[in-house]
């Protein structure tokens, strides 16, 4: 046990001593409590890792074309996941031989959610319904795109500029 009651009579609010009493969770409760904390902790590794997407955008701008840039994307992001994957299921797995009952548990699912998260959801699942939508997983209502700010992070605003005619220097002597 964690903690202990410091009251034998009830646990709880001590009146004499003014202590408060805590007892551990246990059973189903410790079992929640467990869950709960790994996946926050699978939901905050996947939002850092979160490099299918931008591969896949990046076709669909330059190309227009919905399935292909899915298929390209994927193939562009498929090392980069399946790395990332193998190296945090590593690390979870190097903590599978300790003796603590507590950590032992919390490092195989941490370990079992990232390959599932890796094979299951990032290199089956979303390219799946990326190309099931088709064109439409790329729509954009027209008043949020007026509000949100055009962040052209691959330039291709500077690309499709029009070209300027290059004039001679002139001169000064």
């Amino acid at each position: 046990m964690l903690f202990r009651t410091l009251s034998r009579e009830r646990s709880g609010c001590d009146v004499r001593s003014g202590v408060v009493a805590v007892q551990p969770a246990e059973g189903v409760e410790a079992g929640f409590a467990l869950a709960g904390a790994v996946l926050a902790i699978l939901e905050r590794l996947a939002c850092e890792r979160c490099v299918e997407g931008p591969g896949t955008r990046e076709e669909w701008v330059h190309t227009g074309r919905a399935r292909g840039s899915v298929i390209d994307g994927a193939g562009y992001s498929v090392q980069v996941v399946t790395a990332v994957a193998l190296i945090m299921f590593t690390v979870f797995a190097g903590f599978f031989p300790l003796d603590d009952a507590l950590i032992k548990p919390i490092a195989f699912a941490l370990a079992v959610g990232v390959a599932i998260d890796a094979c299951a959801v990032r290199m089956t699942l979303v390219p799946a319904v990326l190309a099931l939508a088709g064109r439409h997983a790329w729509w954009l209502p027209a008043w949020l795109g007026r509000v949100l700010p055009d962040l052209d992070v691959e330039g291709t605003s500077l690309r499709e500029a029009p070209e300027v005619e290059p004039k001679e220097p002139e001169r000064v002597c």
